[in-house]
């Protein structure tokens, strides 16, 4: 159907909307944990429930565009180049120059770098089970280890907690494995959000053979659109620019 025919304009406006989401609550981090203003912590902590959804908003995008890319191999290699990038700065550079707080050691870019490489490995594995079945079980599956980061499996009545000893071991963090002791300034685990990629890797399937309601595939939000068809590079480049207009502006204030 011409009509249908094209790119799914909706994917790249709900991920320029959680890209801008993502915006807002850095910045919101930056100046107050970073520069000490009191009330964009204020903020920040209000907003802080409704901030996994918009991330897991980006997950389940990323999943689906595994079916829309052309390799998701050169994808994850790159994405896995920019995530090695962050946690060095971040763990090593900034320390250095005295900015503490920042570490990043498993963020939303390696665990994407992570799906999109392992998927790229089990997709023909993964295509064995029906599109409907397969976004059912990974988003329970999804649900169901939704807490396990805190110690809990399973959701409602059906739950239990872990023993503490799965995570003494310290280098399981990026498991979903978080020691006591454990601290990264984004942090997103495999367990749960691999399984919620992988949800949405078979919503992929209907948005590749056109299945999509052909409302998706019409322009609404075009700012939004090009946040979406930007998400990568801005993520890299957005948290320096708050960083510095942040400074700049404390600066001119302060004088310091």
């Amino acid at each position: 159907m011409a009509e249908k025919s094209g790119r799914i304009t909706i994917i790249d406006e709900l991920r320029g909307l959680a890209v801008v989401c993502m915006i807002v609550y850095h910045a919101l981090f930056t100046v107050g944990n970073i520069f000490g203003l009191r009330q964009a912590q204020d903020i920040m902590n209000f907003f802080m429930p409704v901030e996994p959804i918009f991330a897991g908003l980006f997950i389940f995008i990323s999943g689906i565009c595994t079916k829309l890319s052309h390799s998701n191999q050169k994808r994850g290699l790159i994405l896995a180049a920019v995530a090695i990038a962050i946690s060095g700065v971040t763990i090593i550079l900034l320390p250095n120059i005295g900015v503490y707080g920042c570490e990043i050691y498993f963020g939303v870019i390696h665990l994407l770098a992570f799906s999109i490489i392992i998927f790229s490995l089990l997709e023909k594995l993964l295509a064995k089970i029906p599109p409907f079945l397969g976004f059912v079980i990974f988003a329970a599956a999804f649900v169901f280890t939704y807490n396990v980061p805190k110690g809990i499996l399973g959701a409602f009545e059906l739950s239990t907690e872990i023993p503490q000893s799965f995570y003494d071991v310290p280098v399981l963090f990026f498991l979903g494995l978080p020691g006591t002791s454990f601290v990264s300034a984004d942090y997103f685990p495999i367990i749960p959000w691999f399984l919620l990629f992988l949800s949405g890797s078979y919503v992929g399937v209907w948005a590749k053979n056109g299945k999509f309601p052909a409302f998706m595939y019409k322009s609404c939000i075009v700012p939004l659109q090009w946040f979406g068809k930007n998400a990568l590079i801005i993520y890299v480049l957005h948290q320096p620019i708050i960083y510095g207009i942040a400074w700049g502006i404390k600066r001119l204030i302060t004088g310091e």
